[in-house]
């Protein structure tokens, strides 16, 4: 198992959480340019299997919103995947987002 933190900071400066536990992530990145983003799915179970999907990275950047099953349950800065320990596995932060 795993646990998800994604944040971004609101035009006020106040950070914004979400932490979630998840079984693994699949992330797909999209867009051009300086304008670069990922959707990560997060699984809560081995695949096939219910997951939720969070955007992350630059606004400026497009998903693919025709996909037949492109439903985002938010837009994150920037997100970390941390093991069973407690260890940073993965730094999701899209090169553009600085």
């Amino acid at each position: 198992m795993f646990t998800l933190k994604l944040f971004y900071r609101k035009e006020d400066g106040k950070l914004v959480t979400h932490i979630e536990a998840c079984h693994h992530i699949e992330a797909h990145e999209f867009g051009e340019g300086d304008a670069k983003a990922v959707e990560l799915w997060v699984f809560d179970g081995p695949s096939p299997g219910n997951y939720h999907s969070y955007l992350v990275g630059d606004m400026k950047a497009q998903p693919n919103r025709e996909a037949p099953n492109f439903v985002s349950e938010g837009w994150f800065g920037w997100g970390l995947l941390e093991n069973w320990e407690g260890n940073t596995t993965q730094h999701f932060r899209p090169a553009s987002y600085g």
